[in-house]
């Protein structure tokens, strides 16, 4: 597994801890010296991959996709779903199994 710079300097500060932890005179003080030295070095970066690019586009994108959302929706209610194309009328008014059958079907 290859480690970022930043994973590095952690995984340092960790080794440096642990090694010195049998010279220290305090006890269980490097634990503390350990988690400073970790903390000192900021916070981590993270890894440049193409999902977390993605993520980012997609969040960019999502104002827009929900204004698209509210317009179509406000079209629809106002124009309303009445279907004027006859197989979508069919469709709509199911009574008679062999109409649709013959309809479709070329029979």
């Amino acid at each position: 597994m290859k480690f970022t710079i930043e994973e590095q300097k952690v995984l340092e500060q960790f080794r440096r801890a642990y090694r010195e932890r049998e010279n220290r005179r305090v006890g269980d003080r490097w634990h503390q010296d350990a988690m400073g030295g970790i903390r000192s070095l900021g916070s981590m970066q993270p890894r440049k991959t193409f999902l977390i690019g993605f993520e980012y586009l997609v969040w960019r994108m999502v104002p827009a996709f929900c204004l698209i959302l509210i317009v179509l929706s406000a079209l629809v209610y106002e124009l309303g779903l009445y279907p004027d194309i006859g197989p979508l009328q069919i469709l709509m008014n199911i009574e008679n199994d062999e109409a649709t059958l013959s309809y479709f079907a070329g029979l």
